[in-house]
């Protein structure tokens, strides 16, 4: 299985972050291609000035079975005030620009951001998978409606989602 990063986002060490604990948790091939999308005015919702996560995912042209964008934009989707990342299928889109401690007056702090970003990447990763939201404490796959739900739960899947997610991939 192979997924594909398209990054927004020029961050090498992030990249490389990324990469590593994909494999790592899924035993995925990862690869990471820096990349800008055109004609994304048509996502930009300028009342609220956030792009919408769906809109933004019809223009993004797949480069493999499952791909992933990263970028800094501020998204939403309907019905929610912002989103950190969407996945409604095999391809899926995450936002920096919330996960970041110095939007929240925090300093910054490297090891923080990347932990945040690799979690919900990870996340969206898991429904691109078939995984839906979990309650279990901790799991990667429990919902976050805050960046504090993010620093809570960890970069892995429960055993309850790992069973499900072994179950899917072996169909």
């Amino acid at each position: 299985m192979r997924l594909t990063v398209l990054m927004e986002v020029d961050d090498p060490e992030l990249a490389a972050a990324l990469a590593e604990r994909l494999h790592a948790i899924l035993d995925v091939e990862v690869e990471i291609i820096k990349t800008s999308l055109t004609n994304v005015e048509e996502a930009l919702d300028s009342s609220r000035q956030q792009f919408n996560a769906v809109t933004l995912l019809d223009i993004l042209q797949p480069s493999s079975e499952y791909t992933l964008l990263l970028t800094d934009r501020d998204l939403y989707v309907p019905g929610f005030n912002f989103v950190f990342g969407y996945a409604p299928g095999r391809k899926a889109v995450v936002s920096t620009r919330r996960l970041d401690p110095v939007q929240y007056g925090g300093k910054r702090d490297r090891k923080l951001y990347i932990a945040r970003i690799v979690k919900e990447v990870v996340h969206e990763f898991g429904h691109m998978l078939g995984l839906s939201h979990c309650r279990t404490v901790g799991c990667v796959m429990n919902f976050s409606n805050t960046v504090y739900d993010v620093d809570r739960k960890q970069d892995v899947f429960c055993a309850k989602c790992m069973v499900k997610l072994s179950a899917s991939m072996n169909r």
